[in-house]
């Protein structure tokens, strides 16, 4: 009851601490995993929402809100990658210019 007052209350950490709880206590119990995942995908802890839907699915297979919610987690994980690598790109590239200004080089070669 706890849990689900602070997931309505947007508590996500402290809901989501207490569904954990109830998981050790009754892990096959799929509407908690689902609240899990919700608070874990609120509270930006992209793997363990994963985790949570994934139990969902192997607890009720083809429950559509677990699937999509699974779904919408996949989609942000990809994105998160994405964008680290293109930040890697970018703090390389700085890297390099910044290099080539200490040498007095152009970054880019003159046409």
């Amino acid at each position: 009851m706890l849990a689900d007052l602070n997931l309505q209350q947007k508590r996500y950490p402290d809901a989501a601490r207490q569904y954990r709880q109830i998981l050790r206590q009754t892990s096959q119990d799929s509407e908690v995993a689902l609240c899990l995942g919700r608070c874990e995908l609120e509270a930006g802890h992209l793997e363990a929402a994963r985790r949570a839907f994934e139990q969902v699915l192997e607890l009720e297979p083809g429950l559509e809100s677990a699937q999509e919610q699974l779904k919408r987690v996949e989609e942000k994980i990809a994105q998160q990658t994405a964008n680290q690598r293109r930040d890697r790109v970018k703090v390389n590239w700085l890297e390099v210019t910044s290099k080539l200004a200490q040498l007095g080089q152009p970054a880019a070669p003159s046409l």
